[in-house]
């Protein structure tokens, strides 16, 4: 796997919608509870990105300088960052999965709220408006390995994990990706 947006489409990625306008209804239909799932941040542009110093930072979160990104560029690919969705209980009345981790992640980013602790670095990408989001939907209890997966398939292919994943893959990676 190249790790391109055809690539992710052959995995069954779908969607690659901009992710500044992504909305929920895209993914779940109003009133339906939300779903299990990865997803994928990509640029349709394979060329090196300008790099920015924004501050999307809490205090527990150390942002590289432009400098350091672009050290961790990964060349000739587009995926940035995988993420997953899980269903768990959030509270006693409400489940989050991947449209609320999607949600929060574009929030983070495009509204400087809701704290998304993974991925940050996709806002020190200077075109950072223009980019895609994809997901895969997935059965209940999968989104992690299969998340792992992809990263540990990303980081054996190319040497190095996806520019905005920053931590190892988890235990119990699924073998999707090879």
């Amino acid at each position: 796997m190249a790790y391109s947006i055809d690539d992710l489409r052959n995995f069954g990625f779908v969607g690659f919608a901009p992710f500044r306008t992504w909305a929920k209804g895209m993914i779940i239909k109003p009133g339906e509870p939300d779903a299990e799932g990865v997803y994928a941040i990509v640029r349709e542009s394979m060329a090196r990105p300008m790099f920015t110093e924004e501050d999307h930072s809490k205090p527990r979160v150390t942002i590289r300088t432009a400098v350091e990104a672009a050290e961790h560029w990964v060349p000739g690919v587009q995926v940035l960052y995988f993420g997953k969705g899980p269903l768990r209980r959030a509270t006693s009345r409400k489940r989050d999965g991947l449209v609320q981790r999607i949600y929060e992640f574009q929030q983070h980013g495009y509204a400087g709220g809701a704290n998304h602790y993974g991925g940050k670095l996709v806002w020190q990408i200077g075109d950072a408006d223009q980019l895609l989001i994809a997901w895969k939907l997935l059965p209940e209890g999968t989104s992690e390995a299969v998340e792992s997966g992809l990263i540990l398939g990303f980081k054996e292919t190319m040497g190095i994990q996806p520019y905005a994943n920053v931590g190892p893959p988890r235990r119990g990676a699924l073998e999707v990706v090879r």
